[in-house]
């Protein structure tokens, strides 16, 4: 009794003492709570990055600037200075990335940039850091022995090209810094009227016939307007391109009308010769079971009745309207080819064979043709004929007859033969 009256007293006495504690460790921690949220400062913003890794020219570069403190989002400025052309600020990130190129006409060699950059967060809190950014130039492709700045070729002969038809030409490139140009070069003959150089390219529509010789010079990112090249600080190529603009010819429709036939399939087309530029075709007229396709110039389907049909093509190129007429005979469909020899019977080993073949329909004359004839046989016309030989396999064999008409249809069909033994030969009994 003693012992649980003791015990009882005890947890009287620890209970209150647990709730006490564990009261003033939450009251601290909401205390500590709003202390770091309200009371306590933010640190205050501080840019770390001091200095930046030297970059090299044309060659992709990416660093950042490192800040911490201040409140809110960041805010990254060049306030001071400028950056090398081809590289950016992130405003956000303060991350420093491109492609550093030189300006136009500028030396290659290493160079320094000053400039300062300033950084904002929230209300009044600013920091701003100076820098001194070097660029190096590289080994490559500088190099001129290594990747000399050049044409893929020394000359381009552009061959004929029609006056007025547009032309398109790609002078390859090597070597050198990326982008390339192209333009023409110092004491050159002029291009042709109606040519212009765009990028590494020559392209327009010739304005003037004649034979046309020029000179065009490769500029490339190091020295885009020419100017070290012509002072000789740089290299650079010429090509000398040859062209002749000619008058084109005339005009011209070819009309490839055959006949057709009812139910077969029509090859008639249109050629084009000459002419300037594009060329549209219009034909007027119909041919029932016909049509016209552009793409291909010519007629596509199969003649769904005879008769003679009248068409006119009339064909437009940039200068010029021609026209052609032409009458298409379309013929009624032919009766189908029928081989009328169901078999081609027995023959004998040793005797004369002739056996006719028949057939309906078609354009004549037909030929014939027979395969796996036995030794000794052939086709002469409409006829089997010949000497079956001695050694023939007896038996039935299966015979393929080909029937051709005039207008090359075929029909194919097996036909069966059979092959008999040679009759025994006759002889004389003498009594005695």
């Amino acid at each position: 009794m003693r012992r649980r009256a003791f015990e009882e007293d005890v947890d009287g006495l620890i209970s209150p003492l647990v709730d006490v504690v564990f009261n003033a460790m939450a009251a601290m921690f909401i205390f500590l709570i709003l202390y770091i949220v309200i009371v306590r400062p933010n640190d205050p913003l501080t840019i770390h990055t001091r200095s930046l890794p030297d970059a090299v020219w044309f060659r992709d570069y990416e660093s950042g600037i490192s800040v911490t403190g201040g409140s809110g989002a960041v805010d990254f400025e060049v306030v001071g200075g400028t950056l090398p052309r081809g590289v950016e600020l992130d405003a956000r990130t303060g991350r420093l990335f491109g492609n550093p190129r030189p300006e136009p006409g500028s030396s290659m060699e290493s160079r320094t940039f000053a400039f300062r950059i300033a950084v904002e967060a929230g209300k009044e809190e600013r920091a701003e850091a100076a820098y001194e950014w070097t660029m190096r130039p590289s080994a490559w492709p500088f190099d001129e022995e290594e990747h000399p700045l050049r044409f893929e070729a020394d000359e381009a002969d552009l061959g004929v090209v029609p006056l007025g038809r547009p032309l398109h030409r790609q002078f390859a490139c090597l070597g050198g810094i990326e982008p390339y140009r192209v333009e023409l070069a110092e004491g050159s003959p002029p291009l042709p009227e109606g040519l212009l150089l765009v990028g590494t390219a020559l392209e327009g529509t010739p304005g003037e016939a004649g034979a046309y010789v020029f000179d065009l010079e490769l500029l490339d990112e190091q020295d885009p307007f020419g100017l070290l090249a012509r002072q000789g600080l740089l290299p650079s190529d010429r090509l000398r391109v040859s062209i002749e603009v000619v008058e084109p010819a005339p005009l011209r429709l070819l009309v490839r009308a055959p006949r057709g036939r009812v139910g077969d399939d029509y090859t008639g087309s249109l050629g084009i010769e000459g002419g300037l530029g594009a060329v549209e075709i219009e034909v007027h007229g119909t041919i029932p079971g016909l049509h016209w396709q552009a793409d291909s110039r010519g007629f596509v389907g199969s003649p769904e009745r005879p008769g003679d049909y009248e068409l006119d093509f009339v064909a437009t190129d940039r200068v010029a309207t021609v026209e052609e007429s032409a009458v298409v005979r379309i013929l009624p469909r032919l009766p189908e080819l029928e081989i009328r020899t169901r078999s081609l019977g027995a023959v004998r080993i040793g005797e004369d064979v002739e056996i006719g073949l028949a057939a309906t329909g078609g354009v004549p004359p037909v030929t014939w043709h027979c395969d796996d004839l036995p030794p000794g046989l052939r086709v002469e016309g409409g006829l089997v004929v010949g000497r079956l030989a001695e050694g023939a396999s007896l038996g039935a064999r299966a015979i393929g007859v080909v029937l051709m008409d005039a207008e090359e249809r075929t029909l194919e069909r097996t036909l069966t033969m059979s092959v008999l033994p040679a009759r025994p030969a006759l002889r004389l009994g003498v009594r005695r």
